[in-house]
C-alpha cells in the first residue's frame, strides 16, 4: 500500500456577511489598460493572489504588459527547505522557475536583480535563465523556451556590498561580487543582446577583474547601449575604458574613480549627451579618487560642445565629498 502525502496552500481571507443592499466597486470592470498597469505594480506572488479573485484578472494576469518589468528578490519563486545546520531557508525552485519562464519569459523587457543576502538563489537564477535564452538558438529542438529573454533591454543589478548589521557609517564593511557570481552575471548579460539600458552599482571588484567586465557586452551591444550607469564598480581607481567605446551611448553615470583622461577623451571624440559623477555612502573618500587634468576637461568642452556635466551625491556620511578638478 502506498502513502501520499498532500500538501494544501490556503490564503487567509476575511468572509464578509452577505448584504444584497451593499454596493460594490466595479473594479473587475477596470479597462485591461489599466488592470494591466496595476498588475505590472505587483510582485509575482501578489499577482497571482490576485488573479485568483475572478476570471477577468485572471486573464489579466497573462497579459504581456505586466510582465514587462521582472524584479527577482531573495524570496523570488522560492520554496521552503529545512537544513539541520540553518533551519528553514528559502531555496530557488527550479521547476517552479523554469514554468515561470517557459509562460512569460518572452513578455519581459526589463530585468532588475536586487539580492539581499541569499546570493545563491540570484546566481542559480542567473544560470537557469542564462540558460534558457541560450536555447533559442537550437529553437527547432526545443520549442519551450522560444523567445525567453529576447526582448529585454534593460538590465539593473544592484549588489549589496555592505555587510555590516546596522546603519552606522562607522561600521560599515564592503564587500564585493566576484567569482562564479561574476561568471554567471557576464554570461547573462552576454545572453541579452537587445540590450539598451545597463545598470550595475556596488559591485566593488577588483582591478582585474572590473577591466573585463563589460568585454561581452561590448562585443554583443555595441550598437544598442543608450544608457550606462556604473557605480562603484570598483573601491579604487580604476578606469574602465569601455565607456568611451559604446557608439551609440547618449547617457552616462559613473562614479569619479572609474573615469580618467583616457576617457575624457573618448567621450570627446563620441555623442555622448549626459555625464554623471556620481557618488554615494560606499564611494572612496576624496584622497582616494585621481582628478582628471584641466586639459582633458577643455578638449572634452571642445569636442563634444553639447554634453552635460552633472555632479550628483547620494550619502549622509560627514565626510563626503563632491567630486571637483
Amino acid at each position: 500500500m502506498r502513502y501520499f502525502l498532500i500538501a494544501a496552500c490556503y490564503i487567509d481571507a476575511i468572509e464578509e456577511p452577505f448584504d444584497p443592499n451593499k454596493e460594490y466597486s466595479q473594479w473587475n470592470e477596470l479597462p485591461d489598460l489599466l488592470l494591466e498597469e496595476i498588475f505590472s505594480y505587483l510582485t509575482v506572488q501578489e499577482r497571482y493572489y490576485a488573479s485568483l479573485v475572478c476570471s477577468r484578472w485572471r486573464d489579466i494576469f497573462y497579459l504581456p504588459g505586466v510582465w514587462k518589468n521582472f524584479i527577482v528578490k531573495d524570496k523570488t519563486l522560492t520554496r521552503q527547505k529545512y537544513n539541520y545546520y540553518s533551519g528553514w531557508q528559502n531555496v530557488l525552485d527550479h521547476l517552479k522557475t523554469q514554468q515561470c519562464l517557459c509562460r512569460v519569459g518572452k513578455y519581459i523587457k526589463g530585468l532588475t536583480l536586487r539580492p539581499e543576502y541569499c546570493f545563491n538563489n540570484l546566481f542559480q537564477f542567473m544560470s537557469l535563465l542564462s540558460w534558457c535564452i541560450e536555447q533559442n538558438d537550437h529553437i527547432q529542438e526545443t520549442q519551450d523556451y522560444a523567445g525567453i529573454g529576447l526582448k529585454i533591454k534593460t538590465f539593473d543589478y544592484i549588489f549589496p556590498c555592505n555587510m555590516a548589521y546596522s546603519d552606522d557609517p562607522e561600521s560599515i564593511k564592503l564587500f564585493g561580487t566576484g567569482g562564479s557570481m561574476l561568471v554567471s552575471l557576464k554570461r547573462l548579460m552576454s545572453n541579452i543582446r537587445c540590450l539598451k539600458v545597463l545598470k550595475l552599482t556596488d559591485l566593488m571588484l577588483e582591478r582585474y577583474e572590473a577591466k573585463h567586465l563589460l568585454d561581452e557586452v561590448l562585443e554583443t551591444n555595441a550598437m544598442n547601449l543608450k544608457i550606462l550607469h556604473l557605480i562603484n564598480v570598483t573601491n579604487t581607481h580604476c578606469p574602465i575604458m569601455h565607456v568611451g567605446v559604446f557608439l551609440n551611448l547618449q547617457t552616462l553615470v559613473i562614479t569619479p574613480q572609474n573615469i580618467d583622461d583616457d576617457i575624457l577623451q573618448l567621450i570627446a571624440d563620441g555623442n555622448l549627451r549626459h555625464l554623471c559623477l556620481y557618488q554615494n555612502r560606499y564611494s572612496p573618500a576624496g584622497d582616494g579618487i585621481s582628478a582628471c587634468s584641466a586639459k582633458a576637461w577643455e578638449s572634452v568642452k571642445k569636442g563634444n560642445p553639447n554634453l552635460k556635466v552633472h555632479l550628483s551625491i547620494d550619502s549622509d556620511s560627514p565626510d563626503a565629498e563632491i567630486y571637483k578638478n
